[in-house]
């Protein structure tokens, strides 16, 4: 699929997603017994912190500018390598605080593990059929593309042998049937 979207468009998309971030950030004021005047900096973690409409949030709710000296991409990545050394005891120049008042009980953990088995094969199927259509549509893309790039530069009767297998894979990904879309990509 080849799309332009605007940005604009994205944030309008995005407007309940973005809404519903306040919860969590007034939640984790609120259990730390703090307000948004105490906050000395914001710091921005994770990939969707990129997106301006978060950084603009952000700032209306805390009145602050974020920290852009730390890249938020690396800050996760670096603080999961810090705790697995000081777990593995090779940094003992650290001490790790669980600052998470709240834990999930061992019932709980145990529960959601045995659902994670339970629907382990189904959740294995749901990913082999987003990959197949999304490699599917990938590869009809590609095709549209170069038929429509060479033109006539392509023989007649194989640019009708490739769309007529275009319009079998579009048929077959418009079905919905990962083995007939398997089975048009193969042949």
């Amino acid at each position: 699929i080849d799309t332009t979207l605007t940005r604009v468009k994205f944030e309008e998309l995005c407007s309940d997603l973005l809404d519903r971030l306040r919860g969590p950030v007034e939640t984790a004021l609120k259990d730390a017994n703090l307000s948004f005047k105490d906050l000395d900096e914001v710091i921005l973690v994770g990939g969707s912190t990129h997106i301006p409409a978060v950084q603009e949030l952000v700032i209306k709710m805390t009145g602050k500018e974020p920290n852009v000296n730390v890249n938020p991409d690396e800050v996760v990545a670096l603080g999961a390598a810090v705790k697995d050394g000081v777990l593995a005891g090779e940094v003992s120049y650290i001490v790790l605080l669980d600052v998470t008042p709240f834990t999930l009980p061992s019932d709980k953990v145990d529960k959601m593990v045995k659902e994670a088995e339970k629907f382990a094969k189904e959740d294995k199927e749901k990913r082999d059929a987003i990959d197949t259509k999304n490699q599917a549509d990938s590869v009809l893309y590609q095709t549209k593309k170069q038929l429509k790039e060479l033109g006539d530069k392509v023989p007649g009767p194989v640019k009708e042998k490739g769309e007529a297998k275009v319009k079998e894979l579009k048929d077959a990904i418009s079905g919905g049937s990962t083995q007939a879309i398997k089975m048009q990509w193969l042949h």
